[in-house]
């Protein structure tokens, strides 16, 4: 991570970088001690990802490994040369994590744990993927798949940094206000939402270089009507930083090669000179018309009242081979 800040911008208001370190990283690439993880990524039969975290103002970083929407395992870095590792919040224990252990572990004495944390994979992923994070979570793998020349995954739980709460609060205010309130108008039943929140589910590219702020949904989620307003929240931010931060284009391409480092993204997956944002929505096939006719309405109330990501929000159905139908509204 050459040549990267460790401090805080002082001009931004608004930053996004989980660019890790080339030796943390290097643990994980093929041939590292802790390359078997994005082998999971890559080859278990279950909805799993790695993906690397990074705190900009403190510099802590991690590589968490996902099961649906739940984290199995978090690596943290500890110190310049060591690790340590942090198992499921509820299943960890029973799943023999405890035969890993909490303590920070030396990058060059990995190799004895590999089996024990192996081992501890191997029991817990099966029990995580079939629970309550196992269909939203297959939902998005399918929607991510790596290899996909249409969209690249580069980021899940995508969430920008702020300067500071009061400056947090205020942009999401201002990303969120008018849908805020147009959705008090929507003629739809049901209660309309009081906040709309800042992480969005995946980041991607598509096959011209552009982003996509994408919200996934299981088909049978009671708040698919009001999807759209959290998915334009996340491209409004989105592009609010592409246009504040000269450095933005330059750390979604370390973002990305970090992970195509790890074997989790194409080579064809490129990110232009000059990014637009659109906001996607998918929906688990088979959504129930009821919930279908809501969002369209939803959709049409924005558009009546000239929010302008109404008409260039796609929104797709999935199926879990990934495949994408882009649905009328």
């Amino acid at each position: 991570m050459g040549g990267v800040s460790k401090r805080w911008p002082e001009h931004l208001e608004l930053r996004y970088d989980r660019r890790v370190s080339d030796d943390f990283l290097s643990l994980f690439v093929p041939g590292g001690d802790l390359s078997v993880l994005a082998e999971y990524a890559r080859k278990a039969p279950y909805p799993i990802d790695l993906q690397f975290r990074r705190d900009i103002k403190t510099d802590a970083q991690r590589a968490t490994l996902y099961v649906g929407t739940e984290k199995v395992l978090d690596v943290h870095r500890d110190g310049l040369s060591a690790v340590r590792f942090a198992g499921h919040r509820t299943r960890g224990t029973q799943s023999g994590f405890d035969e890993i252990g909490s303590a920070s572990v030396a990058f060059r004495e990995l190799r004895p744990v590999l089996d024990s944390l192996g081992l501890y994979l191997d029991r817990v992923i099966p029990p995580v993927a079939g629970g309550s994070a196992g269909v939203e979570g297959a939902v998005q793998s399918a929607v991510s798949s790596y290899d996909s020349l249409e969209r690249s995954m580069l980021d899940r739980e995508f969430i920008l940094q702020f300067r500071d709460d009061p400056t947090r609060r205020r942009i999401l205010s201002e990303a969120g206000a008018d849908l805020l309130a147009l959705a008090k108008s929507a003629p739809v039943p049901g209660a309309a939402p009081e906040r709309l929140g800042g992480e969005a589910d995946l980041i991607a590219v598509d096959g011209a270089g552009d982003l996509l702020a994408i919200e996934v949904k299981p088909r049978n989620a009671s708040t698919i009507a009001w999807a759209p307003l959290q998915v334009i929240v996340y491209a409004r931010l989105l592009s609010r930083w592409l246009a504040a931060d000269g450095a933005a284009v330059e750390i979604l391409r370390g973002v990305a090669d970090q992970r195509r480092a790890i074997g989790l993204l194409t080579p064809e997956a490129a990110i232009g000179d000059h990014p637009s944002v659109r906001p996607l929505l998918a929906i688990q096939r088979g959504i129930p018309e009821r919930f279908h006719d809501r969002l369209a309405t939803v959709l049409q109330h924005l558009a009546e009242n000239d929010v302008v990501e109404a008409a260039s929000l796609e929104v797709y159905e999935v199926d879990l081979a990934g495949r994408l139908r882009l649905l009328p509204h």
